[in-house]
């Protein structure tokens, strides 16, 4: 069997097993997977790094100081109604692998594990295959806030060649605020909370101009949901139980907000500031703020990735970045954050696949990153390459 020909059995393998969180799974199946596989090849050591529920990331290290890490998710989004193949038995078309985490981030899994074989010894080489990154980053945050020993670089196997050194962060939160009823014929006796939330978040969007960077590009706004009604009380969950008249001016509204934030100077607590500030002009009063995440910006100073743009392009022939203020958040920020590791991502897919019906992968792309994750496993970790 030829390298392409296992890469390609490797991943089907990958997308076999079920790694989307729900109440029957998780990415528990998968883990074992990949534990297996690494303890087959002999030199590297593994650790179960219990998270939440039973779930766990898989550190695996030559016992070294690390000098090159790689990051992998192990997790899925669920997969949509609307296939045309099924998502979780590998479908291999035309050049292509059509598959539930084709792209993200099975494909770029296959083609470091698959890598892997070229080697008998590595000398500072972790390993990170971690969970909830499509959901909360648990899996990040706990491998980050335990992490002793900075690797010089990460990479992130995630969609696209073109390497990523840099995105924005994100800030997601919940806001309510507090009206007065009065009947709709008489608007001057009350105060419309639901007008005054539209109001705060045009605010937000116009205070957001303040917050672009050169790199980064511009802030940006998501208003996710908006709710308005009049107030009855709320329900064992905690959430608002809303009625509706047409003729009385509702007195309760929420948002979900999300920002993509290209400055780090607008987080939560900033944010909370515009909003108070926009609410108090507007006479309705913010009762509920609730901050669901708080992530910086990653901008990594490419004066430190000489020695990967060398192996890259070494390996592709050319070297490509891909633009920061087009790319999500991703948990290399993380990473980043905590130990200051210059985290890059690039991987195998097309990124505008992720997370869509028919998810693939072209073979050509798994194999040109093989070699590059081969080749970067050779210039950092002084290895001992197999014959």
């Amino acid at each position: 069997m030829d390298n392409k020909e296992r890469i390609v059995k490797l991943l089907s393998a990958l997308i076999s097993i079920p790694s989307y969180v729900s109440e029957s799974t998780n990415e528990n199946a998968i883990a074992d997977y990949i534990t297996s596989y690494i303890k087959s090849l002999g030199f590297l050591d593994l650790e179960k790094q219990q998270v939440i529920d039973g779930r766990y990331n898989i550190v695996a290290s030559d016992g070294s100081k690390p000098k090159l890490a790689f990051v992998c998710h192990m997790d899925t989004v669920p997969a949509s109604t609307d296939w045309d193949t099924d998502p979780l038995n590998a479908t291999v078309k035309d050049g292509f692998v059509y598959g539930l985490g084709a792209c993200d981030m099975k494909g770029g899994i296959a083609s470091l594990l698959d890598a892997l074989k070229d080697f008998k010894k590595t000398d500072g080489l972790l390993l990170v295959f971690d969970i909830d990154e499509e959901y909360y980053l648990r899996g990040m945050t706990k491998f980050a806030d335990e992490c002793n020993e900075a690797p010089e670089l990460a990479i992130l196997p995630e969609p696209g060649l073109a390497m990523r050194r840099g995105h924005r962060g994100v800030v997601e939160v919940k806001v309510e605020v507090k009206g007065v009823s009065a009947h709709a014929a008489k608007p001057s006796q009350g105060k419309s909370a639901s007008l005054g939330m539209i109001r705060i978040i045009s605010n937000i969007e116009n205070e957001l101009r303040n917050y672009s960077d050169e790199f980064l590009g511009n802030s940006v706004l998501n208003v996710a949901s908006i709710n308005a009604g009049l107030f009855e009380g709320r329900n064992a969950q905690g959430s608002a139980v809303l009625s509706e008249k047409a003729n009385k001016i509702p007195d309760f509204a929420e948002a979900l907000i999300e920002i993509r934030n290209a400055k780090d100077s607008l987080n939560a607590s900033e944010l909370k500031q515009i909003v108070e500030k926009a609410a108090e002009s507007e006479g309705v009063q913010v009762i509920g703020f609730k901050t669901m995440l708080d992530r910086g910006t990653l901008n990594v100073d490419r004066k430190r990735l000489t020695v990967l743009e060398k192996a890259v392009e070494k390996s592709r022939g050319k070297l490509e970045y891909a633009d920061p203020g087009t790319v999500g958040y991703g948990e290399g920020q993380i990473l980043y954050a905590k130990t200051g590791t210059p985290c890059v991502y690039f991987g195998p897919g097309p990124n505008d696949r992720a997370h869509k019906a028919n998810e693939r992968v072209a073979v050509s792309e798994l194999m040109e990153a093989r070699k590059i994750f081969s080749e970067l496993i050779r210039m950092f970790c002084k290895d001992e390459k197999s014959k």
